[in-house]
């Protein structure tokens, strides 16, 4: 059995490719899309002369906007008042890492930390960000020289996630929100009521009548809940 040591010696960082992410995918716990990749990286276990990806790392497109960024960044990008031309630094200047998944068989070894370091540079960016909603990952991205900024109370965010819990969801819905759209309709009609109350309250800070008027309003809450946690950053260089 091969040791850790022997393990890192062999592995190197490479591009990632398509299929390096959809073997590993099955092992994330948010089986959504990590929406508009930009970068990705992978280790390959070429043991015994095979390839097999042990470890990938996905970086995507920002969003364009993050309460967490605009502390971070002391208003950096806030700052710019055109919307074309603050849309253009953002993307000029971010990544975020938005996923990262190593093969359970290989857990413990200390590829996380590995593939995280390896890759910041490659990634092509001076400010790197993650925005995790399971704190139990703070540790990994903290201990690589990101830093945390706490989300800050979310009244609205709040009501909805308890509302999804009184319903007798868990968090799974803001990983995999199809299971759970399906059976709102067959919820109690006091639950149900009280989600799509909940949803369209979390909304209305986007301003969008259609959604406040709709039932797709929890859809669109759910998409967007998942913004919420602690987010992380770390800089690589200057900005530009």
């Amino acid at each position: 059995m091969q040791t850790a040591e022997e393990l890192h010696r062999r592995i190197r960082l490479r591009k990632a490719t398509p299929g390096d992410y959809a073997l590993l995918r099955p092992f994330h716990y948010a089986p959504g899309s990590p929406g508009l990749i930009a970068r990705s990286f992978a280790f390959h276990d070429t043991a015994g002369g095979a390839r097999y990806p042990i470890a990938v790392i996905i970086y995507s497109r920002p969003t364009l906007n993050c309460r967490g960024r605009n502390q971070a960044c002391s208003g950096y990008f806030a700052k710019i008042t055109d919307p074309k031309a603050r849309a253009m630094s953002i993307n000029r200047n971010i990544l975020r890492l938005s996923r990262l998944v190593v093969h359970p068989a290989y857990r413990g070894l200390g590829l996380a930390s590995r593939i995280i370091a390896e890759s910041l540079l490659p990634a092509g960016k001076p400010l790197i960000e993650v925005i995790s909603a399971m704190p139990q990952f703070g540790t990994l991205f903290e201990k690589n020289g990101f830093h945390r900024i706490e989300a800050k109370p979310d009244r609205e965010r709040e009501n909805l996630l308890a509302a999804i819990k009184d319903a007798g969801f868990g968090l799974e819905p803001l990983w995999n929100p199809e299971p759970f759209l399906d059976d709102l309709p067959r919820l109690p009609r006091e639950k149900r009521e009280r989600i799509i109350r909940s949803s369209r309250r979390f909304m209305s800070r986007y301003r969008s009548k259609q959604l406040l008027c709709s039932t797709h309003a929890a859809a669109e809450a759910i998409k967007r809940i998942r913004t919420g946690g602690s987010y992380y950053w770390r800089l690589t260089g200057r900005l530009r």
